[in-house]
């Protein structure tokens, strides 16, 4: 390599990271990747310069309403050129224009553009199956044509059978219709008519059959769609007499009976896709004991225990004589080395007998159960935090030695390794998944089986779970499997064309803090030029701004990168205002400690605005102040889940009682910590307001009149003025929704929810773009207090009334929260101090208790950390 010290590749995650600023590949995440280039550190900014080509995979991820902020930014902000990835990305034309009109703002390399480079085919095919409740029946996706008015035939996709199937209902309903699409006629061309047919021509096959379907009259339609569909409707119709008990109580019962007939079909190693995390632990449970029951009754009919015992009486015998012979000092005679031979086939067949019969585990043909020996060696290598590898007693665990693992995002890092590793080497014969499969880990299966319906599983998930099946390189044809889902939804998957991309760019408080401390960084360098021409694009080049993008591109949509720009300077004014940077916007320490912590907005702004009013210095010099006072203040502001209807209903009687005395929620915050944030929303709240009611005023031609209702979006036209005294006049608005100033409301706000539901619909308005954090609202969770206070998992998961699979996530990220304040505190402190300059974490107290808060919270997080794992 040409640098001596650089590594070939780095990786940099969440979780984990390794050469991340010294190697020449860097496979990263994109909220990390955004760390990197945005950061004022001389390391990162050396190593951004460094960079030559980006590769985005996964794209489409863009139109996530929770994760398309960042891909946007960084689409707008890198320099290099770039690749951008993705198998279903809907209205690729629109979004290649939205790059191309980025490209030609960047003017940064003569001849520079963007292609579009578009592949339509799969490298094989995907087969449909429903599952009955017995067995697997073909789906003919025609079958969804009957019931969908407007459905396309030619966006249905078909498998060569399915394409026979077809031609055959085709020439039974209307014998003239497939004259020339005869098989023999149409493949004639093919040379030396060796019928070796590639998947291009039986695709050219298909399209030229749906074409001519689409011709027929409607009566012929029909005709073919009742016969091919009709297997497919039989099998819906079973299934429906069977989910009347319940979704839940039938995805239990039957996937027993379904992974068995995968595994005779030999359609294994499978994917089940479930969108509840509980659900998949619930589904994983169920087949682990339905195939422990199974074992257990072939053991009791094959009379295995009494095997056992005659084994031992044998072993026994063969001891007790080989005890008798001392073979370090003679050689052993015939019958001495037979009795050897025998000891340890008897040995051999005693442990098999122990173990998990291969009929009663869920795995790939050939491959033989995973034994717990094995799994305590992949489980050892590299433990995690909290986790001491291999635990007998962890259920999800267990259910590996079956082939069995779940997988979603709030179980541990180091299972969720363990079970794609094993998943890879085909030692795993299905894993029961949320969506976390379906996008960015390489876990190719055979089959993928959509488990019950969602209200998330719409057409981009069902594309990208259904492409885990059939992987290029591993299986010829892959399967997709439906299983206890509704005919209206199946047909709406199959039916539906992949959404066009909305922008989901949003100019929040945290984001230009973070670009004003990375623009600091550079004064003076040749590279500060390219970062104020990338904050420009991601002004006026926002994705939601273009032809095609939804309500803003009906109402004010050229209004939009207007709008952001306006945001912007809204954000700027907070931060000089709040003092988080000085009148030359010239970062603090302030500024700093924000970006490090930004993902956490608003919180972590609440923490900043409680830093330098002395709030907290206040809170920790009175003399009755304890670490649970300041936990009660950290809970408020992270991590906040509201309190369960349970608690809210007991604790003592009587009206006025204070959420203090309520089991499970949180005490209210001390009066000094809930005026402060009182008053920072108060301030937040009326300067949007103002910049919403200016930009209103502004562009009151180009925005129009305010006379849209508001759900049913018809335009209504003022009513003629009538004189009468009784006639109702609202008042006169600018900002707010003129339908909700029919109730009396003007443009003065309560809230920032006031502000951010009222509004009007022209005007782009989004919470993130108000860092506050409002202590009037709901009742919160008191969960992590509880946890602090106790530290028993056990007493949490039964009292909380938290998910079980959200606990660690939560608990989790409050501990790394906690760290990270902690941390960046006493940096901070001890920099400043250091320096001389006056800083907001000069007070060494404040500083020591977060210190201990941290400390004494992370000592109980490890404590249980490594059997939180037990469900």
């Amino acid at each position: 390599y040409k640098q001596a010290a650089c590594h070939a590749a780095g990786i940099f995650t969440r979780d984990f990271r390794r050469h991340e600023r010294c190697c020449q590949i860097l496979v990263t995440v994109p909220q990390c990747l955004g760390i990197l280039l945005l950061s004022p550190t001389l390391a990162c900014t050396t190593w951004s310069q460094r960079l030559q080509y980006v590769i985005f995979d996964e794209v489409h991820t863009l139109g996530d309403a929770a994760q398309g902020q960042i891909w946007e930014q960084l689409l707008l902000l890198v320099q290099c050129p770039f690749v951008a990835l993705s198998a279903t990305l809907g209205d690729s034309k629109r979004f290649a224009a939205w790059l191309g009109s980025v490209e030609q703002k960047r003017g940064l390399a003569a001849g520079r553009k963007m292609v579009l480079v578009e592949h339509r085919e799969r490298y094989n095919d995907l087969k449909p199956w429903i599952f009955d409740g017995s067995d697997l029946q073909e789906l003919h996706p025609f079958f969804a044509l009957q019931r969908r008015r407007g459905a396309k035939a030619r966006s249905l996709r078909l498998v060569p059978e399915d394409a026979l199937r077809l031609h055959d209902a085709m020439l039974e309903a209307e014998p003239s219709s497939v004259g020339d699409l005869e098989p023999s006629v149409f493949f004639s061309g093919v040379p030396t008519r060796s019928w070796d047919l590639s998947m291009c021509h039986a695709r050219e096959w298909e399209q030229a059959l749906k074409e001519r379907f689409e011709s027929l009259p409607a009566n012929v339609r029909a005709l073919v769609i009742n016969k091919v569909g009709a297997g497919t409707v039989a099998a819906f119709e079973a299934q429906q007499d069977d989910l009347g008990n319940g979704e839940g109580h039938y995805l239990r019962s039957n996937l027993p009976k379904l992974v068995h007939v995968l595994k005779t079909k030999e359609m294994l190693p499978a994917i089940c896709f479930h969108n509840s995390k509980e659900g998949c632990f619930l589904l994983a449970s169920s087949l682990f004991v339905a195939l422990g029951q199974k074992e257990a009754r072939y053991k009791k009919e094959h009379r295995y225990e009494q095997r056992g015992e005659t084994i031992k009486a044998e072993l026994g015998e063969l001891r007790g004589k080989l005890n008798k012979v001392d073979l370090d000092k003679n050689l052993p005679s015939a019958t001495q080395r037979g009795w050897v031979m025998r000891h340890n086939e008897l040995v051999n067949e005693f442990n098999l007998m122990l173990g998990i019969i291969p009929e009663f585990a869920v795995f790939v043909p050939g491959q033989k159960p995973t034994s717990r020996s094995e799994l305590e060696e992949i489980f050892a290598p590299t433990p995690p935090r909290f986790d001491n590898g291999f635990n007998v007693k962890n259920k999800l665990h267990v259910l590996l030695l079956r082939g069995i693992g779940v997988h979603h995002s709030s179980l541990p890092k180091r299972y969720r390794e363990c079970v794609e590793r094993l998943f890879r080497l085909r030692r795993l014969g299905i894993v029961i998944s949320t969506s976390t499969l379906a996008v960015g880990i390489n876990m190719p299966s055979k089959t993928s089986v959509f488990a019950g319906d969602s209200i998330f599983l719409d057409s981009m998930q069902f594309q990208q779970e259904a492409g885990r099946a059939g992987r290029r390189g591993f299986d010829l044809r892959g399967h997709t499997v439906f299983f206890g889902l509704p005919r209206c939804k199946v047909e709406q998957l199959l039916c539906s064309e992949l959404p066009a991309m909305q922008g989901n760019l949003t100019i929040c408080p945290a984001t230009v803090a973070r670009l004003l401390l990375r623009h600091h960084s550079l004064s003076g360098s040749a590279h500060q030029e390219g970062l104020t021409a990338g904050i420009e694009r991601l002004l006026y080049s926002p994705l939601a701004a273009t032809a095609g993008s939804g309500q803003q591109a009906d109402v004010g949509r050229h209004l939009l990168p207007l709008q952001v720009a306006h945001h912007f300077r809204f954000c700027i004014e907070y931060l000089r205002l709040e003092r988080i940077v000085d009148e030359s916007l010239v970062p603090s320490d302030l500024t700093g400690f924000i970006a490090h912590i930004f993902w956490e907005q608003p919180s972590n702004f609440a923490v900043a605005v409680l830093l330098r009013a002395g709030v907290f210095e206040q809170l920790c010099r009175d003399p009755n102040f304890r670490t649970e006072d300041l936990m009660v203040v950290m809970c408020h502001l992270f991590g906040r889940t509201p309190a369960t209807p349970r608690s809210l209903l007991e604790g003592p009687s009587g009206s006025g009682q204070s959420t203090k005395s309520r089991k499970g929620v949180l005490p209210e915050l001390p009066p000094l910590v809930a005026n402060a944030l009182r008053e920072h929303s108060a301030r937040v709240v009326e300067g949007m307001a103002t910049y919403q009611q200016w930009f209103a005023h502004a562009f009151a031609k180009e925005l129009g009149a305010d006379n849209t209702l508001p759900l049913s979006k018809v335009c209504v036209e003022p009513p003629l003025r009538n004189p009468s005294a009784h006639d109702f006049q609202p008042l006169a608005v600018s900002a707010r929704s003129a339908f909700v100033a029919l109730s009396g409301h003007g443009d003065h706000f309560e809230s920032a929810y006031d502000l951010c539901t009222s509004v009007r619909t022209e005007l782009h308005m989004d919470p993130q773009l108000l860092p506050v954090v409002e202590p009037d609202g709901e009742a919160l969770n008191s969960y992590m207090l509880d946890f602090f206070k106790h530290g028993q998992m056990e007493v949490l998961k039964r009292d909380s009334g938290v998910a079980h699979s959200v606990l660690w996530t939560q608990l989790d990220n409050f501990f790394n929260i906690l760290r990270s304040i902690s941390a960046a505190m006493r940096r901070r402190a001890g920099s400043a101090q250091y320096r001389g300059t006056q800083t907001a974490f000069a007070d060494k107290e404040v500083v020591a208790a977060f210190a201990s808060l941290s400390d004494e919270f992370e000592s109980k997080w490890k404590a249980v950390g490594a059997s939180f794992g037990e469900v």
